[in-house]
């Protein structure tokens, strides 16, 4: 049920809102810091929180557009250049925040199209945080079984089992791929399904890169920012220790959305998320 919106009651009042991430009887005891991670990430405080028999979950304001699958792969939906690179900032910067969080690394484990929320105005937001681990000051990485999801999960995290943010660098390397092709993680409308990103490295081999780009954008997007995300999105998919830093991610976006041209100021707090 992450994810899901309803209608519902608050203060004799019917209002929308969201639950963007439902929690079983055994995190109970996260609510607190999921509620502060949550608020720094720019979500706002929680509406409310809700104790179930098997679950409770933490409410919030309705993300009016959705997700961002909704808009990438919907029939009558359509998402400017620019505002896929400002998804993809809004995301990055919330994944740099939860990666060198005071009390210890977060990591997502479920970074996904499904799982980026988008408010009235296109601001991206996290959600979902059912699967995250906690890796401890002075840990490199945690072991866990593999969880995650098809398509999105680290093939190292899969072979090793071992947990840390590089593990959220692929997934999001994938989910950029998808932002500027507008395609899905694997094509099986072809005769041979081929995953995503190995359609575009073929690309990059003596191929036109170009033809990666969402043909939905008809041509307008600009080139050089293009082929900055095209070849960041490839770097988040190298082996582990290649793989760069969320840090370096928002760096590079932040610097195709400067070639892109401005529509909206993109400051440095973590509040805009």
């Amino acid at each position: 049920m992450n994810g899901s919106d309803y209608t519902g009651e608050k203060e004799s009042d019917v209002c929308r809102f969201s639950v963007l991430i439902s929690l079983t009887s055994q995190r109970i005891n996260d609510v607190g810091w999921i509620q502060s991670i949550y608020s720094c990430l720019g979500n706002g405080m929680p509406l409310g929180h809700c104790d179930g028999e098997d679950e409770s979950f933490l409410v919030y304001e309705l993300c009016d557009n959705g997700n961002l699958s909704e808009w990438l792969f919907g029939k009558h939906k359509f998402l400017t250049w620019l505002q896929r690179l400002e998804i993809a900032i809004d995301c990055a910067r919330g994944l740099w925040f939860l990666h060198t969080y005071p009390q210890g690394c977060i990591v997502h484990r479920d970074i996904k199209p499904t799982n980026i929320l988008l408010g009235s105005d296109f601001q991206a937001k996290l959600s979902d945080f059912g699967l995250s681990k906690v890796i401890c000051m002075g840990l490199s990485y945690v072991s866990s079984e593999v969880r995650g999801t098809f398509g999105y999960v680290d093939p190292e995290y899969q072979k090793n089992h071992h947990v840390n943010s590089s593990t959220d660098v692929y997934s999001f390397g994938i989910v950029l791929l998808q932002l500027i092709s507008g395609q899905r993680v694997i094509n099986l409308d072809v005769n041979r399904p081929m995953p995503l990103s190995r359609v575009a490295k073929n690309l990059t081999k003596g191929g036109d890169i170009t033809q990666f780009v969402d043909q939905k954008l008809n041509g307008e997007y600009e080139v050089e920012a293009f082929e900055l995300i095209f070849r960041l999105a490839l770097s988040c998919t190298r082996p582990k220790q290649q793989r760069p830093s969320m840090e370096k991610v928002v760096a590079v976006l932040e610097q195709a959305h400067r070639v892109s041209g401005r529509v909206r100021s993109i400051d440095h707090s973590f509040q805009s998320l």
